[in-house]
């Protein structure tokens, strides 16, 4: 209680110092109350640089001395550059003109996001991949006191044998270990997951500051759209960095927005605020686009300006934030490549993998999910992206009638810096880079700006025809009832007694899992295709892209890979229930789950433990004859994450047509019936499937007892079908609850995604003893 009292104090002096220094920017009379949210949001970003900067200059001291330095040279640089900006004066702020109704309503919007984010917040449990990384550097900067060990690309020098190849700059990490150190504790996740959510929430009331002068009403909606982003919350409940990188964006898009451009220090500040926003992620880099596209616009009728603020606001924000880039161009040839030379490996394929096993092999599916990916994946964005498009029309039409319309410069400038950064999207990823078409959380930077010009056209443009009062309402009302509908959804797997909670029991069973490898008698070392689950339980493994592994990809043949396995001290593989090309694409695909090679010791909810056999496995086991299949078409909703499926009947009565859709899944449900035999108690059962197809295809078995209830469910692999012409063979192992009487395996894929023959067997071991 005592650190989170001190973390917050520390965030309270810091945001406020930071605030007064943003008082000093020249900004537009109608925005200078903005000073508030900008600061807020820069203080964390400015205390990350100053505690990089006290680790660069005493690597390996101790934590208090970083964090005293940490904070001397926060003031010191508050206080320099406050000096060295002329004094712009007080501007006056107009009150509203116009009597806004039903406060409340909108009130009761955003006081509903909030409580309904903080429950969230205090009650999910950490399992996103990507957090439990984070973590993990930030415990090793915890114990290793040196910014310098960052990135961790040398395993055998850290205690979890953790690799992680990125170019990323460290500020977040070391912002968790500041949280680390005030806590002192790396054993608890305790105060580290309260950092995603301190960029997240400063972004949000800044976001909704934006309108705050002209349009209480629409400042309150503002805040609880943005409080209705499900991707973007999730991001910040479970420690991820994205909150770091759209409040890099965020301040950047006011900082043009709302800052006087005539004002000699201008273009000072606008770099300086982008040279800060480069440290968030190595996303960050194209954060200059922003002030890059916004100049285009404010300098329009004058290029020599252009030209001088273009210069001096690029060469602050690279003399700020782009030390790190070059850094990383010396170290690695790349500014932000961030890949280990597993990847490079031409057998892989990786990059074609991912395309296929995400669905984007496909022009329409490129088209829709891909390039308009905000309009359609209403499961990571909501409906934001669509009132936007109302927004645009309503700009539109007001503009049409130039003697009516109101449209500031803030409003064209905005419009023109989020469809600047859209077309730049587009046109690297025409170029051939795929992750703002693959990874929903790229596209992302564009929806606070998409807020932002819809409810400032809202405030200047007030609608008067009722048929366009509904429509908006409609529009909203179905956007916070997808919002709520979800997030209660969301939190009655969390925030339930743990034995009724689905997302709490997952969770501790995967910890209870997790922790069971310590009485195992770990007799070898472990290959992981999730390493970061080693922060749960604290037992080093080897990443399945760490660089001593290539010699095993280059092996084709399975006994050879599995020889080698042994030669090398391997005793143990972990697998999530996802393939990854380094096992797709290697010998490994014959070896997981394979019972000559392979024996299930463990599995929790979403993962599995396999120990490789030390000498060939000579086992009997029989095959369990099924009792049919049959196929059904589904109606899936909520993207990837399949929230709703709803029964559309036999497959074979679906027009072929409606496979363009995603919604559209298909479905073949093998049966098995025990017939009376027991099943073993240590001994998993053998699945085997061969397919033929291609696209994504999802595995699932069910095991129903002799009422034919379901007794559990667990997901099997995903796996990515890549040449139709190919049988595709997948072995894998589980163990069956007890009073188990029947087993229905599910094969599916969605959309174009096909099958065209699946051949699925179930196997038991033999001469093993059986349940009572």
């Amino acid at each position: 209680m005592l650190s989170a009292i001190l973390l917050l104090g520390i965030t309270v002096i810091l945001s406020l110092e930071s605030i007064r220094l943003c008082k000093r920017f020249p900004w537009r009379t109608e925005f200078s109350h903005l000073h508030w949210g900008l600061g807020a949001v820069l203080a964390p970003f400015i205390w990350g640089l100053t505690l990089l900067l006290a680790m660069a200059l005493t690597p390996g001291s101790s934590g208090i001395l970083h964090l005293a330095l940490s904070f001397i040279f926060f003031f010191l640089t508050t206080r320099s550059v406050a000096l060295l900006l002329p004094v712009t004066g007080t501007p006056t702020i107009s009150p509203p003109t116009i009597h806004e109704k039903h406060r409340w309503v909108f009130g009761a919007l955003a006081t509903t996001g909030c409580i309904l984010f903080l429950l969230a917040l205090t009650t999910t449990p950490l399992t996103q991949n990507d957090g439990l990384e984070y973590l993990i550097v930030g415990k090793y900067l915890f114990q290793t006191h040196d910014i310098f060990s960052y990135p961790l690309i040398s395993p055998e020098k850290n205690p979890l044998n953790f690799y992680g190849p990125w170019t990323h700059p460290p500020l977040y990490p070391a912002l968790l270990y500041a949280a680390n150190l005030i806590q002192n504790n790396i054993h608890d996740i305790g105060l580290t997951r309260w950092i995603s959510p301190w960029f997240y929430l400063s972004s949000v009331f800044l976001i909704a500051a934006v309108t705050w002068s002209s349009s209480k009403n629409l400042a309150l909606l503002s805040f609880a759209l943005c409080l209705s982003v499900p991707l973007w919350s999730l991001g910040a409940t479970t420690a991820l960095i994205d909150a770091c990188t759209l409040s890099a964006y965020i301040a950047l898009f006011v900082a043009v927005c709302a800052l006087k451009p005539d004002h000699k220090s201008y273009p000072l500040v606008v770099g300086m605020i982008s040279g800060f926003g480069m440290w968030a992620h190595s996303q960050a880099i194209l954060n200059p686009l922003v002030f890059g596209i916004g100049f285009l616009y404010i300098y329009r009728t004058m290029p020599g300006r252009y030209i001088k603020n273009s210069l001096i606001a690029g060469c602050t924000a690279i003399l700020i934030g782009g030390i790190y880039y070059i850094r990383n161009t010396i170290l690695f040839g790349n500014p932000i490549k961030d890949a280990s030379p597993v990847a490079q490996l031409s057998g892989l394929d990786m990059n074609p993998y991912f395309l296929v096993s995400r669905g984007y092999y496909h022009f329409i599916d490129v088209l829709r999910f891909g390039y308009l990916k905000m309009w359609f994946n209403y499961e990571a964005y909501n409906l934001i992206p669509w009132i936007f498009l109302f927004a645009l029309c309503l700009y539109f039409c007001s503009t049409r009638k130039p003697e009516t319309s109101k449209n500031s410069s803030f409003l064209n400038l905005s419009l023109f810096i989020t469809l600047g950064l859209f077309a730049s999207i587009v046109a690297i990823s025409l170029l051939g880079t795929t992750h703002y078409i693959k990874n929903e959380r790229y596209q992302m930077i564009l929806l606070p700006l998409m807020i932002c010009f819809a409810m400032q056209t809202l405030t200047l443009n007030p609608i008067k025809s009722r048929k366009v009062k509904i429509a908006l309402q409609g529009l909203l009302g179905l956007t916070f009832a997808l919002s709520l509908a979800g997030q209660i959804l969301f939190l009655k797997k969390s925030w339930a007694e743990p034995k009724q909670s689905e997302l709490r029991k997952s969770f501790m069973d995967t910890s209870a899992f997790l922790g069971s490898w310590k009485d195992l008698s770990l007799n070898g070392k472990i290959i992981s295709y999730k390493p970061a689950d080693s922060f749960l339980n604290d037992i080093p493994t080897t990443s399945h892209v760490d660089p001593t592994l290539i010699p095993l990809y280059q092996i084709k043949n399975e006994a050879k890979a599995w020889a080698w396995l042994k030669a090398n001290n391997f005793g143990y593989i972990y697998v999530p229930t996802y393939i990854q090309p380094t096992e797709y694409n290697t010998a490994l695909i014959r070896i997981i789950g394979n019972p000559s090679y392979t024996k299930l010791i463990g599995e929790g909810p979403e993962s599995q433990l396999y120990q490789i056999n030390q000498s060939a496995n000579t086992a009997e086991y029989v095959s369990l004859a099924s009792t049919g299949a049959q196929t059904e078409a589904l109606i899936t909703l909520g993207g990837r994450k399949d929230l709703l499926a709803i029964p559309a009947g036999p497959l074979k009565a679906i027009s072929p047509a409606l496979k363009y859709l995603r919604e559209w899944t298909q479905e073949l449900s093998t049966s098995f019936m025990l017939e009376g035999r027991s099943l073993p108690v240590s001994e998993p059962l053998i699945l085997k499937t061969q397919l033929s197809g291609f696209g994504r295809v999802s595995l699932h078995a069910v095991f129903l007892d002799k009422d034919n209830q379901i007794i559990a469910k667990i997901n099997l692999p995903d796996i990515a079908l890549m040449d139709p012409k190919a049988p595709f063979t997948l072995e894998r192992q589980f163990f069956a609850p007890s009073g188990t009487q029947s087993i229905v395996i599910k094969v599916k894929s969605r959309g174009l995604d096909y099958i065209d023959d699946a051949k699925v067997d179930l196997f038991i071991m033999t001469g093993t003893p059986s349940h009572d």
